[in-house]
């Protein structure tokens, strides 16, 4: 598998970060999609504002750039939060993701990231579509996964 157009969403968030500059050094052409800017100066040029809860911007977004692979790192984080719609881009984002990326002729590969937090401490599932999320964040992460 040849990875030549990656797109990250999330790419400004600290795993993204580590990403994008992997990108870079294998000399993969990469965009960083995301509503906060990089924390490194020289990734700004790869980074561009794109919400992906806004499915006109983030489906025009991606048929600009074209990737090839798509790694899903965007999200909200937020362990005590009581309203579910603070984790739109858990929910909302994934499914305008799925959407638009059923139009991209030469995309081969997407990589969803997810939570451990989709069951709580110290629960063993008995499958893997089995969840105990402890909060809505975790909730938000299973309407994610499924």
């Amino acid at each position: 598998m040849s990875i030549t157009k990656l797109c990250i969403t999330g790419g400004s968030g600290f795993i993204g970060t580590t990403a994008v500059q992997l990108a870079l050094d294998q000399s993969v052409q990469v965009v960083n999609f995301d509503i906060r800017p990089p924390k490194i100066l020289k990734h700004q040029p790869f980074w561009k504002y794109v919400d992906i809860r806004d499915k006109e911007q983030f489906t025009s977004a991606l048929e600009d750039f074209l990737p090839t692979h798509i790694l899903h790192l965007a999200a909200t984080t937020g362990m005590d939060i009581e309203d579910m719609s603070f984790f739109d881009a858990n929910t909302v984002g994934v499914q305008n993701l799925l959407e638009a990326s059923k139009h991209l002729s030469n995309l081969e590969r997407i990589l969803f990231t997810s939570s451990l937090l989709v069951c709580k401490n110290g629960y063993v599932p008995k499958s893997d579509t089995e969840f105990c999320p402890p909060n809505l964040y975790g909730e938000s992460k299973v309407i994610g996964e499924n």
